[in-house]
């Protein structure tokens, strides 16, 4: 379990370093949820002359033509893709649940290793933690990837002047990446569930069987007799 957290928490951590940069660093491909390549007609947005270039939208919910960050009004994007975008905080929300879950399967590994806590506040602890990863699995798939997944679909389908100058749709790394941490993920907290199962089932045994030891070590009845040389 140690080798799958050290693997997803540098990923989730420089993800998350990612999506929270200023807009003065620049536009970054590792967040980048998708990219539409608009016609070369110019087009007046916020004050700002866009002409033709590549918009992409990343998962702090900022968009970008080319290298300048820009208003993502629905003139620019339109109007669906507009109303979506505040639903990319469900990429924080989960990679942040990610890093927690992590976190949270460690302490469960180091308590039950120390074998120095009640097994019901094992089972409490672990209780919480399958709710948090439940919870996870939850926002990555029906927030993080449908959210991505809507930003390339509305597009093409609706029907307004800004939708139809979007000529194509380019899915950005930070949604790939995603949807493979996505399932990544569902798989992580399934072995949680099942090796934390087998941990206090072991440690249930081990403390059953201490209990019968010291049961057969107290019961007169059960000690060996002591025969005494007759000389």
């Amino acid at each position: 379990m140690y080798s799958v957290i050290l693997a997803f928490l540098p990923a989730s951590l420089d993800i998350l370093y990612h999506a929270y940069l200023p807009a003065s660093s620049g536009p970054s491909i590792v967040s980048t949820v998708v990219g539409y390549d608009r016609l070369a007609e110019g087009s007046s947005i916020g004050g700002e002359w866009v002409m033709g270039e590549r918009v992409t939208i990343d998962m702090s919910g900022r968009c970008w033509a080319g290298e300048k960050s820009v208003h993502c009004c629905s003139g620019l994007v339109g109007k669906g893709v507009s109303t979506i975008i505040p639903l990319l905080a469900s990429y924080q929300i989960f990679y942040g649940l990610l890093v927690f879950s992590l976190g949270l399967a460690a302490t469960f590994q180091l308590m039950a290793s120390r074998k120095s806590f009640e097994v019901e506040r094992l089972k409490e602890f672990r209780t919480f933690a399958l709710g948090v990863m439940v919870l996870k699995d939850f926002v990555s798939v029906c927030g993080a990837v449908f959210t991505g997944c809507a930003l390339m679909i509305v597009p093409l389908i609706e029907d307004s002047i800004p939708a139809d100058n979007i000529v194509d749709v380019r899915v950005g790394w930070g949604f790939v990446v995603t949807v493979f941490m996505a399932i990544l993920s569902c798989f992580f907290t399934l072995a949680f569930e099942n090796k934390s199962r087998k941990m206090l089932t072991d440690e249930e045994q081990s403390i059953r069987l201490g209990d019968d030891d010291v049961a057969y070590d107290e019961d007169p009845e059960k000690q060996p007799l002591l025969v005494e040389d007759v000389e």
